[in-house]
């Protein structure tokens, strides 16, 4: 039997048919500044959730997605609140660290 070529898919269609994707496109939208500004001012408003020892510097607010926990697990825990966009603003202060509860069962 002679050979005989078989005819070319259509360009982003495998041999078979089926549809190939040649390239991923990755975009973002960003409204009002970047996501890590964005993320600091979410902290900035909501001190008392974020700074468990009252120095002005947040404890608290990072997600450590390697392990799927809150980055400062000693003294910050997930707790969700209503308006959290993302994990690391669920990481909040755990009361048990608060000084006034030091040598209490809580």
């Amino acid at each position: 039997a002679p050979w005989v070529q078989q005819p070319r898919p259509p360009p982003g269609l495998g041999r078979d048919g089926s549809l190939m994707q040649r390239a991923v496109v990755r975009t973002a939208v960003v409204v009002a500044g970047s996501e890590a500004d964005l993320h600091a001012d979410f902290i900035r408003t909501n001190p008392e959730d974020f700074d468990c020892n009252g120095d002005g510097e947040p404890d608290c607010g990072e997600w450590d997605y390697q392990l799927a926990r809150c980055a400062n697990r000693a003294y910050c825990g997930h707790n969700f609140k209503l308006g959290d966009l993302t994990l690391g603003q669920s990481c909040r202060c755990r009361r048990c660290n608060n000084p006034e509860f030091r040598g209490t069962a809580f």
